[in-house]
């Protein structure tokens, strides 16, 4: 039986005479009692109100209560219908507590339900206060969960409050949040799973918080119509679960996964990763999805960026300001250069800076993978990319770079595709293949039963199904479906289901004609909305779509009829796609050519209306619609702008297409688009060029045939036709084209430097010693022209050319200007090449200080750049200077990091060469005296040589050593044996014709160096052991203190401009590939082997 009440002395609500604190306002009641501070688990609401200081400075005081009292009584009265209580005013902010006095256990979801009020109220507000003041007011929110003391606050006459940790959380989320804009604890989040949409915001910096906050975006209550899908029942996977939750754990204990579920379309790929995102254990995650679609394909970083925005909470439409302070505060020390090509990646038009191509990549993709990697550390991720069959090769590429460092991480990476695909991060050791089956015939039937009314179908006809559907889940949702909405299955209340078994003859056999037959159903509204969809491939957002149709068709009520036939869906962004990948291809096949076409062309150009930030974004997606639609114009234009965009972030492939496509699209303009043609070709080649394609010659002469009226455009194919016919070997169809081209190409400027070049390259053919005078006039042509990186160029030709000519010297003092310019025009790449060459020089000829500066500069050049292969390879290269300096712990430890680098269980290549390294680590041990540790770490060397690209380098080097090692323990026989697999019929005397081309390789004499104390020294057989000549020669042969480097220069390029003329970065030679064959494919480049490694400067 209640007991009498009491009255709050503030807001008389008559309260029970027990209660404290008035459970309306959270005024203390009147008691004779004092009552201390409860500490309980409570949820705290911050709101400030943007725009109101601005106010305060234009308005009186009267005015300005007269103008905000409405506002904040809206305010007020939306948090109390929650059950909240308002702690207290702060001039322009209001605190309130979920919670705190009466027992809401479910208090986190009111507070984020009176945050959404809140913001609509200030909004109703909104238009009364602009009528009167001409402003506009915003509240930012900050929502936080957590243990605080509420009770009194001072004496026993204090009113309600609430301190601890919660609310100055609550209060640094709210300082963070933009105008509109409501930011949610971790803790909020985690209390409220499935209730509200959210996505990821960068981590909050907090003061006195050891790690930032982690933070999520409320968009809103997320209603069933809202959520995504679950299907029917998962049945047949149990295996295939078990294997993703288990990888999932893993991942969030700290050791990253990247899991890959591969299986023809309608197997249920995406339906598991639905599953593992609905898993429990992924709740606080920050997870970012990403489906690509197959104009996706070509679009340079499209997949690995519509993630990375999702993780980092940067919105499509959200401004380049914003977009960089994301970035910048994710990832604290990002260089600017570097924060500008993230920015550019992600769409946003940006100057890039002047950086080589290859530098661009390589600094890009490391600046992806580290923000991945950040954000990760902050708190478990897990990224979602579902149909990478369409993925773009860049993302690609950048996903198997972040493969090896997920396993320090709380990172989960899964992807689906097709079985055609092969992604490159398949081999390594963080990867999971879940590769899926049709569905056993006891599973499907299992699946069938659970999807239709209990008893609907006797066993025969399951099993008539069960055989159609072939073990295709998806057949048999369908099926489920049609089965019901057409009548065959009829379900009755209180009694078993009715079946026309007869007319099961009716069931469409195959999945496409069932997914039609389904479509067909939608009326005509519903009809042109499912093939607009279709056309655009994508999630659509509803304002896009009524943009579209204008008042032709209802857009809101035909979607609602294609999500109530299962036909549409919606995205936790509240954009809508087709339900299934194959139904959007069946539905886009069947829409007749012209009706194609003309919706290509009005998606884009409602897209570039509707949508101008996706536009400027995504040129990729609009060159699709247009290429598709009549307006060829507009669609050269577009891909034109994409293929720029891809190779200005030097994506060579989906440069390539981008051109190729603005080529083959050019000659339906009117005019027969010989120019637009020509001109397209032309950048082609220089993407072609730049991957080191065959091909590349080819597309230039196609530009040719094209007959462009453009003379600088005929002169610069011929100049490019000309240089990779040269390259080629083809003298006479270089020749041809070189002449016209002298005769097109003004007499000076960059063009001419490039034609001298070109020239260069033919009459190396004949007469290096001429080449090498004519690429010295390019360079200086090049810089008369102001043309720097063109200049690189040539230099690194001469470079080759002198090496080629046996001019040793010059070719280093053309290296050393090398040097210079890669300096000056920010080639990091080109930089890292010339120090290369310049440590091993130094090396060759004695100069270990010297080399133990380059070997530095060269490590520091390859840590920026970030790639694997270059920090080991420099850090060998450094190892090798203190190995020659006597300084064998020096070495032991500067090896044993570039060791580390790699990944000791992966069975596929490795980019860290650790067969390299540990061949130079046994060499050291050799010098050491620890021949035990020697023979490990040299059979070890070999054993992975295997997994390099210098294989057959590395196994002979080993063997040579081991040899070497065998000699000094005075094992003879095997001494012989590993001789033998190192350089077989080495045995034998080598002929004076064999010495003197053995002498002529060589660019410095030879030079020894002592042995260790103590230790004999290496190539001699030690005393009183009986030796053959051939045996100790071939193990000398082997020693790292008796070989000596051949100075050739491997000609790497330079990215640029897509008009440039630099054809950035070719493919490196298998340096497995005989010497001779790589010869013919890439003339410029021969190779260099340092002793007892298999470094190279790569190119």
């Amino acid at each position: 039986m209640r007991g009498p009440n009491v009255t709050c002395p503030k807001c008389s609500a008559s309260m029970p005479v027990d209660y404290i604190y008035c459970g309306k306002c959270g005024t203390r009641l009147a008691t004779g009692d004092t009552v201390e501070g409860e500490t309980k688990q409570v949820t705290v609401l911050f709101a400030d109100i943007s725009g109101f200081t601005a106010l305060a400075e234009r308005l009186d005081p009267e005015e300005l209560h007269e103008n905000m009292r409405t506002a904040w009584d809206a305010i007020a009265a939306e948090i109390r219908e929650q059950g909240g209580l308002i702690e207290k005013y702060i001039g322009d902010a209001v605190v309130a507590v979920f919670g705190a006095v009466d027992d809401q256990l479910d208090h986190p979801e009111r507070a984020q339900h009176a945050a959404v009020a809140i913001l609509d109220a200030l909004e109703r507000e909104n238009e009364r206060i602009a009528e009167r003041t001409g402003r506009h007011l915003a509240l930012r929110v900050g929502v936080n969960t957590g243990l605080a003391v509420a009770g009194a606050i001072g004496d026993k006459e204090s009113e309600f409050g609430v301190l601890g940790d919660a609310v100055n959380v609550a209060a640094r989320l709210e300082q963070a949040a933009e105008p509109g804009e409501i930011l949610i604890g971790d803790a909020t989040y985690r209390q409220t799973p499935g209730v509200f949409a959210y996505e990821p915001h960068p981590p909050v910096a907090a003061k006195g918080k050891t790690a930032p906050l982690v933070a999520w975006r409320l968009l809103g209550a997320q209603t069933a119509g809202r959520r995504e899908r679950s299907g029917g029942p998962l049945v047949g996977r149990d295996a295939e679960v078990a294997q993703l939750t288990g990888a999932l754990e893993e991942a969030l204990a700290g050791r990253g996964r990247i899991v890959s579920i591969v299986g023809e379309a309608g197997l249920g790929k995406t339906r598991l990763v639905d599953e593992v995102l609905a898993d429990p254990r992924a709740l606080g995650a920050r997870v970012a999805r990403a489906r690509c679609s197959p104009y996706d394909a070509h679009r340079a970083y499209g997949a690995i960026a519509d993630v990375l925005r999702r993780a980092l909470a940067i919105g499509t439409s959200a401004p380049t300001e914003i977009a960089h302070r994301t970035i910048s505060e994710t990832l604290p020390g990002l260089e600017p250069d570097t924060a500008k090509l993230v920015l550019a990646a992600l769409g946003y038009g940006l100057v890039l800076p002047p950086l080589s191509g290859d530098t661009r990549r390589k600094l890009l993709d490391r600046a992806i993978r580290d923000l991945i990697l950040r954000v990760a550390r902050t708190q478990p991720v897990i990224l979602a990319i579902t149909d990478v069959q369409w993925a773009d090769r860049a993302s690609q590429e950048v996903l198997a770079a972040l493969a090896p460092a997920l396993e320090t991480t709380s990172a989960f990476v899964i992807t689906t595709y097709r079985p055609e695909l092969t992604p490159p991060w398949s081999t390594s050791r963080a990867h999971l293949q879940i590769r899926l089956t049709p569905l056993e015939p006891s599973a499907s039937a299992a699946l069938l039963q659970a999807l239709l009314p209990k008893g609907a179908l006797p066993t025969a006809a399951i099993d008539d199904v069960v055989e159609r559907s072939g073990g295709n889940p998806t057949y048999l949702e369908e099926a489920a479906r049609w089965m019901v909405e057409t009548g065959l299955v009829v379900e009755r209340d209180g009694a078993t289901p009715l079946a026309d078994v007869s007319r099961m003859r009716d069931l469409p056999e195959g999945l496409p004609i069932l997914l039609l037959r389904r479509a067909d159903q939608a009326n005509a509204s519903e009809r042109r909305l499912l093939q607009a969809l279709a056309v655009s491939g994508r999630a659509s957002d509803v304002v896009l779509l009524r943009a579209l149709f204008g008042a032709d068709v209802d857009v809101d009520v035909a979607l609602d009829g294609l999500e109530a036939r299962g036909l549409v869906e919606i995205t936790a962004h509240g954009d809508h796609r087709i339900r299934h990948t194959l139904l959007r291809e069946f539905v886009y096949d069947s829409i007749p050519t012209r009706q194609r076409e003309d919706l290509h062309g009005k998606l884009a150009q409602t897209i570039e209306t509707v949508m101008p930030d996706v536009a400027v974004q995504q040129p990729e997606l609009l060159a699709y619609h247009y290429a598709e639609s009549v307006h060829v114009a507009r669609a050269v234009d577009h891909a034109m702008l994409a293929g720029d965009r891809a190779f200005s972030l030097f994506g060579l492939d989906d440069a390539l297409h981008q051109y190729r496509s603005a080529a083959d699209v050019a000659p339906r303009l009117p005019s027969g688009g010989a120019d637009e043609r020509a001109r397209a070709l032309l950048r082609a080649t220089d993407a072609a060029r730049a991957l080191g394609r065959d091909d590349a010659v080819a597309i230039a002469e196609e530009g040719l045939a094209a007959a462009p009226n453009d003379q600088a455009l005929r002169a610069a194919l011929r100049r490019r036709a000309g240089e990779l016919a040269a390259r080629a070997g083809a003298t006479e169809r270089s020749a041809e084209h070189l002449a016209e081209a002298d005769r097109l190409t003004p007499p000076e400027g960059r063009e001419r430097a490039e034609l001298t070049l070109a020239k260069a390259y033919l009459a190396r053919s004949g007469a290096p010693t001429e080449a090498l005078a004519v690429a010295r006039t390019a360079v200086k042509e090049a810089l008369a022209a102001g043309d720097r990186a063109l200049a690189l160029e040539a230099e690194e030709a001469i470079v080759a050319f002198a090496s080629a000519a046996g001019a040793t010297d010059e070719s280093i003092r053309a290296v050393e200007r090398c040097v210079e310019l890669a300096n000056a025009v920010g080639d990091l790449s080109g930089l890292a090449r010339a120090l290369a060459t310049l440590t091993y020089a130094a090396l060759d000829r004695g100069d270990l200080e010297g080399a133990h500066t380059l070997a530095n500069e060269l490590l520091g050049a390859e840590s920026r750049l970030g790639e694997i292969s270059g920090e080991a390879a420099a850090l060998r290269a450094l190892g090798r200077v203190y190995f020659g300096q006597g300084k064998f712990e020096e070495a032991e430890h500067t090896l044993q990091r570039a060791l580390a680098l790699a990944d000791p269980l992966s069975q596929g290549p490795q980019p860290a060469d650790p067969a390299s390294t540990l061949l130079v680590l046994g060499s050291v041990a050799i010098e050491r005296g620890d021949f035990t540790a020697a023979a490990t770490t040299l059979a070890d060397a070999r054993a992975l040589a295997e997994r390099s690209q210098s294989r057959e380098h590395i196994a002979a080097r080993a063997s040579g050593e081991l040899a070497r090692l065998a000699l000094l323990q005075g094992n003879l026989a095997d001494a012989k044996q590993h001789a033998t697999i190192a350089y077989p019929g080495s045995l034998r005397s080598p002929t004076p014709d064999a010495r003197k081309a053995s002498s002529t390789r060589s660019v410095s004499p030879s030079r020894s160096r002592p042995p260790k104390s103590g230790a004999p020294r290496g190539g001699c057989s030690p005393r009183g052991a009986t030796s053959s000549a051939g045996a100790t020669n071939a193990a000398r042969r082997s020693r790292c203190s008796s070989g000596s480097v051949r100075s050739t220069w491997l000609s790497g390029r330079s990215g640029g401009s897509p008009s440039s003329t630099s054809p950035g970065r070719r493919r490196p030679p298998s340096h497995a590939t005989p010497r001779a064959a790589r010869a013919r494919t890439l003339p410029a480049r021969s190779s260099r082997v340092h002793p007892c490694t298999s470094e190279r400067p790569r190119g």
